[in-house]
C-alpha cells in the first residue's frame, strides 16, 4: 500500500482563473470538449450531451487538459465518478470542469485500467465518502486525496487484473443482453395470448 500522494499518480486541478469559460462562452460544437458533471458517470464517460469552447478559449486556460490515458475524477457534487481517456473516445481535445481532477499516471508504474478499476472498488469509494468535505455539496480536497493509501502491485498484476475484470465485465453484459431479449420475448408471448383470448 502507498500514499496516492507518494504514488506515481500526479494529480492535476483545472483552470479556475480569470479565463474560466463562462455560460455564454459555451456551444454545441467546437474545438474542445468542456466537460460537465453529466458527462463523467460512475463508470465512465457519458457524451450524450456535450459543451464545447473555442480553440481561442482553450488556448487561454492553463491547467486541466487531458492527455490519452488521463483519468477524471469528479471531486464536487458528486464525489468519485471516475472516466478514462483512452482510444475509445473520439474527442482530441478535451478539459475538466472545476469540480473535477486529473489523475495522470506515470505508465512505467501504472496501467491505466487498473487505476479505473480501483477507483470503482467499494474500498475507494468509501475512502471518498470519508474525507469529503462540506455536507450541501460535498467535495474531495486534492490534499485529502493524496492521504488515500492504494495498493500498488507491479505491472504484470495490474494487467492480469484488467483482464480478468473485464472478462467478467463483458460475461455480466452479455449476461444482461440476454435478460432484456427474454423479458422481450415474454412480453410479446404475454401479448399474443391476450391478442388470442379477445378473438
Amino acid at each position: 500500500m502507498m500514499w496516492l500522494g507518494n504514488s506515481k499518480i500526479e494529480i492535476i486541478d483545472g483552470d479556475r482563473g480569470v479565463n474560466y469559460p463562462k455560460k455564454n462562452e459555451f456551444s454545441d460544437d467546437g474545438y474542445c470538449v468542456f466537460l460537465n458533471t453529466k458527462n463523467v458517470l460512475a463508470k465512465g464517460f457519458n457524451f450524450d450531451v456535450v459543451m464545447f469552447i473555442t480553440k481561442q478559449k482553450d488556448s487561454l486556460l492553463r491547467k486541466g487538459r487531458l492527455e490519452r490515458n488521463d483519468l477524471v475524477l469528479t471531486t464536487r457534487g458528486t464525489v468519485g465518478n471516475i472516466a478514462i481517456y483512452d482510444e475509445k473516445v473520439a474527442y482530441e481535445h478535451i478539459r475538466i470542469n472545476s469540480g473535477m481532477v486529473v489523475l495522470r499516471p506515470d505508465l512505467r508504474y501504472f496501467i491505466s485500467e487498473y487505476i479505473f478499476y480501483l477507483f470503482q472498488t467499494e474500498y475507494m469509494q468509501k475512502k471518498f465518502c470519508e474525507i469529503s468535505s462540506g455536507s450541501a455539496q460535498p467535495q474531495l480536497p486534492i490534499r485529502s486525496l493524496n492521504i488515500i493509501k492504494i495498493p500498488v502491485p507491479d505491472l504484470k498484476t495490474q494487467k492480469q487484473v484488467v483482464v480478468q475484470l473485464e472478462k467478467e465485465q463483458k460475461a455480466v453484459e452479455a449476461t444482461r443482453n440476454l435478460i432484456t431479449l427474454f423479458e422481450q420475448k415474454i412480453k410479446e408471448r404475454i401479448a399474443k395470448v391476450w391478442g388470442e383470448k379477445t378473438i
